[in-house]
């Protein structure tokens, strides 16, 4: 095997491992914009929160994990507080990593999952919150600051 074989060999395959993972990024992105319009649109159609709550995908997260991906990946930056000026409320998540943002809304997904699974269906706020929370995390992985409020 020439050297130049060699060398093209090894810049493949770091082409393939580049490649891989911005299709794992594209794709979690796209789940979470997915998401997003979906439980919007179930709450402007007026569908139930079961049924907005069983649509929510999840098999790309899954995928993810299962492969050990790291969600830091994403987006190196933790959340900063220009990002959510305007919104209190995520305080709390100033300087979590993009690791700790998607593990914890996927995480309230699975909870609410579970909750409709077991006939707890009266999770409106939470359904609301969650999809904040999406919106959020978003934003952090676009590197997007959130809309100011309007003024009500």
């Amino acid at each position: 095997m020439s050297l130049w074989k060699a060398l093209y060999d090894v810049f493949e395959k770091e082409h393939a491992r580049v490649e891989k993972h911005k299709g794992q990024q594209r794709a979690l992105v796209f789940e979470i914009e997915a998401n997003i319009n979906f439980i919007a649109a179930g709450l402007e159609q007026g569908l139930s929160v079961d049924k907005i709550v069983a649509g929510i995908d999840v098999d790309v997260f899954k995928q993810s994990m299962t492969q050990g991906y790291d969600f830091n990946r994403l987006t190196a930056n933790s959340l900063v507080a220009n990002t959510i000026i305007d919104y209190p409320e995520f305080d709390k998540y100033i300087g979590k990593s993009s690791d700790e943002l998607v593990i914890n809304v996927y995480d309230k997904i699975f909870v609410l999952q579970k909750l409709m699974q077991a006939g707890r269906f009266r999770q409106d706020g939470k359904l609301k919150s969650l999809l904040r929370m999406l919106i959020l995390v978003l934003f952090h992985l676009q590197g997007k600051v959130l809309p100011k409020r309007k003024n009500s």
